[in-house]
């Protein structure tokens, strides 16, 4: 789990990288992405982050493990930015194809998908109080 000692980068080396803020050395190296990864979120509990990047993916990934548990290519350009709910079950991205995107991570498909007319589409998710 990513705990308040610990800092998760996204780089242009294509990389997802854990940090150690008491010695700042690396902990984990999450190498998967063919680009390089543009926007990550950790989710409430902190076991799960998500990252997106130039190579149009969504990848979801066990930060116990380091691997890699799930990979989204749905996008025809790139990931913008990246959000997972609370609760870890749910995963939401924006890409430069003007689409945004909501997974249910448990039934392992595609929730919502919402397209937009502007050049790139930024996201903001909204946290409930509780999980959801």
């Amino acid at each position: 789990a990513l705990g308040p000692s610990l800092l998760a980068s996204g780089s242009e080396d294509k990389t997802v990288r854990i940090w150690d803020l008491l010695t700042g050395e690396c902990t984990r190296v999450l190498e998967g992405h063919s680009g390089s990864v543009r926007s990550i979120a950790v989710g409430g509990d902190g076991r799960r982050l998500v990252s997106g990047g130039m190579d149009n993916s969504v990848r979801v990934w066990d930060l116990s493990t380091g691997e890699c548990l799930k990979v989204f290519q749905e996008f025809s350009d790139m990931t913008w930015s990246v959000s997972v709910s609370l609760s870890g079950r749910r995963v939401a991205a924006g890409s430069g194809d003007s689409s945004a995107r909501v997974w249910e991570l448990e039934a392992d498909h595609e929730e919502s998908e919402f397209g937009g007319e502007g050049r790139e589409s930024p996201l903001a998710i909204r946290h409930p109080m509780h999980h959801q």
